[in-house]
């Protein structure tokens, strides 16, 4: 009975280093394939793919995935980014309102000493809410959704659907804002 038992203890074992050394094997040469070049998107996607995604050319901004990140450990919520969204008054509410969490990145320069950003002049890897919120018809993004005192003619371009919003994860402060179509 005991040499049963043995060998079928061995048996298992030599599963187990088989079983890890695939693992590592496969996870090696993932790794040695070098990061990927996130894919390009108009709009903030309702999930972030593993590559991120960059939303070009508002600020050369890139999403990652935040699939490390247990939301319930987070000091703000969903719920709370997007209530603390500017809201843009011209058009009443959002029709839709989401947010999707995730690490941000913004490589063009903001502004030093603006009420975004008073310390630094980029973005690493930010635990950000990635808010939409999604207007019933398109604004003008160059008066900053509202409405202009003169009317002037508003080039096509510049009538955006959905204003965005990155919400810092742990304070809940905005940290950028932008326009998609």
């Amino acid at each position: 009975m005991k040499v049963k038992a043995s060998v079928a203890l061995g048996c298992a074992v030599v599963a187990l280093f088989v079983t890890v050394g695939v693992i590592l094997s496969s996870r090696s040469t993932a790794e040695s394939a070098g990061p990927t070049t996130p894919t390009a998107v108009a709009q903030i996607p309702t999930t972030i793919p593993a590559g991120g995604v960059s939303i070009d050319p508002v600020a050369s901004i890139v999403l990652s995935p935040a699939d490390d990140v247990t939301t319930a450990s987070l000091p703000i919520s969903a719920a709370a980014a997007i209530a603390a969204t500017p809201a843009l008054m011209a058009t009443g509410k959002p029709v839709e309102s989401r947010a999707v969490l995730a690490y941000a990145t913004i490589g063009a320069s903001i502004p030093t000493g603006s009420a975004v950003n008073e310390k630094a002049d980029t973005v690493q890897n930010q635990l950000v809410w990635a808010v939409t919120l999604t207007y019933p018809q398109p604004v003008n993004s160059t008066a900053g959704g509202k409405p202009t005192e003169t009317p002037a003619p508003v080039p096509p371009e510049a009538m955006k659907s959905h204003f965005n919003a990155l919400i810092d994860a742990q304070t809940g402060q905005l940290i950028w804002g932008f326009f998609t179509d």
